[in-house]
């Protein structure tokens, strides 16, 4: 009886440092709820025109919203520029593109780009409430600590964005 017993428990307890094993670290939060829901209000102002209401960018296909014909002259005429490809913002393509890189490295992006095209309420905390909204929209939890806070860790694309990162 005392064995089996010996051999129950040693099962029980391997089977909990197993399940331990297999679980990984959730990737970090590195902008708030705040943020994000700031991010989508500037892009559904401007941003949106251009890569769609879907963050996934144009890539010329009829139908893609909102339609071309639809929109201002200086935006028909960017996206005429580019040949009607417009890239993403969000999701795995997004990643794949941009995962290297640090979620500084796109917030200075973004404040480059949207120096052409403003968002409304445009103030020195637009490009990352815009980062933190495309890196939820790709994935990515919110957290605590605000993207771009004084003191704030860099982080990789990749290791925030993990579970879309590893598709």
């Amino acid at each position: 009886m005392t064995k089996t017993l010996l051999v129950t428990a040693v099962v029980v307890v391997g089977s909990g440092f197993l399940a331990l094993a297999g679980q990984s670290e959730a990737p970090p939060a590195v902008f708030t709820a705040a943020q994000a829901a700031a991010g989508r209000a500037a892009y559904e102002s401007v941003c949106v025109n251009c890569h769609t209401y879907a963050v996934t960018g144009r890539k010329g296909d009829p139908g893609e919203l909102p339609a071309i014909s639809s929109l201002a002259e200086t935006f028909r005429n960017g996206i005429q520029q580019a040949g009607g490809k417009i890239p993403p913002l969000a999701g795995e393509a997004f990643v794949k593109r941009w995962g290297a890189r640090t979620t500084q490295a796109l917030s200075t992006r973004i404040a480059t780009a949207i120096s052409g095209f403003p968002p409304a309420g445009l103030d020195d905390k637009t490009a990352n409430n815009l980062a933190a909204y495309f890196l939820q929209v790709s994935g990515a939890r919110a957290g605590m600590q605000e993207l771009g806070a004084p003191g704030t860790t860099e982080v990789l694309i990749r290791e925030v964005t993990a579970t879309i990162a590893a598709r």
